[in-house]
């Protein structure tokens, strides 16, 4: 543990070598891009105070915005006042640059975090008026980010159906507007997080196939940042294999947790190792297997 707090101290005082020798420009560049890096890991709030200091210095509205929504981001889960505090600091910027996606995004974020601390009436408040801002400002996807957090709400006060009915709703809006396939995918991805029946889940594996099938043909390798399209393919076979364990079809296990398995070799995705082991064991039991299904 101590090996990796001074691992992580060096880089980042190495990274801070680099960023002092770069010009004004370049050093907001940097550090905007290291406060927004996965590679970062807990590293990114420490550049993104960096980058914060750096923009109120040269007066940067734009890498401001970037730097408290990466602050925003990071209390998100981790301390709801502070969270607060950012997002004062952040609205006026994000109202003034229209910057919208951001904006709701974030107050978003805010409903999720009172509904994890019990807040049920500011909960539902606070869903009301960002989707009132979202008619205000027509922007539509408001109103979705408003609805995906009311869901959200739903199934952590135990109103699963509820939460399962608005998810397909915002869908059904998405879809009617052609809203982005990443947006798109990531309520299908919800939904077969839940306890959804087996025709609801074929209906949507379906719809994942329809949109891996529309990615090929044009050739989009990334929905977005956060979403390659091997993680999408990923999901789609992950989720029919634990079909396939639910309705004790060794084939439907067997060839889909294969191609699965190759997706997270070939494409290097990480922490999924130990879910498909899980499954492996859940098909060898399947299988009657029981040498091998033993955890």
């Amino acid at each position: 543990m101590l090996a990796d707090s001074v691992s992580a101290a060096t880089e980042v005082d190495s990274l801070e070598q680099v960023v002092a020798n770069l010009p004004s420009d370049s050093k907001l560049e940097k550090l905007n891009e290291l406060a927004g890096s996965k590679d970062q890991g807990a590293n990114y709030k420490y550049f993104a105070d960096r980058l914060l200091e750096e923009a109120e210095r040269q007066k940067n509205d734009t890498y401001k915005g970037n730097a408290l929504f990466q602050i925003i981001r990071y209390y998100y889960s981790r301390n709801i006042d502070s969270m607060y505090y950012f997002m004062r600091k952040a609205e006026p910027i994000f109202f003034s640059h229209k910057r919208y996606e951001d904006l709701f995004r974030m107050k978003a974020w805010y409903i999720y975090a009172l509904s994890n601390h019990g807040e049920t009436d500011s909960v539902i408040s606070s869903v009301e008026t960002l989707k009132a801002l979202s008619v205000r400002l027509d922007f539509p996807a408001g109103i979705d980010m408003a609805n995906q957090a009311l869901a959200d709400f739903y199934f952590t006060t135990g109103l699963t159906q509820e939460g399962i009915a608005l998810y397909e709703d915002v869908l059904r809006d998405m879809e009617e507007r052609n809203a982005p396939l990443a947006k798109r995918f990531a309520i299908i991805r919800q939904l077969l997080n839940k306890d959804i029946n087996e025709t609801k889940r074929l209906f949507y594996l379906e719809k994942l196939e329809g949109y891996i099938a529309d990615c090929e043909e044009k050739g989009i390798e990334m929905l977005d940042i956060d979403n390659p399209l091997y993680y999408v393919k990923y999901l789609y076979h992950r989720s029919y294999a634990l079909l396939g364990i639910a309705k004790k079809d060794l084939s439907m296990i067997s060839k889909h947790l294969a191609q699965a398995e190759k997706l997270v070799k070939d494409s290097n995705i990480r922490n999924e190792n130990l879910t498909l082991a899980h499954l492996r064991l859940h098909y060898y039991r399947a299988a009657k297997d029981y040498e091998r299904g033993v955890a």
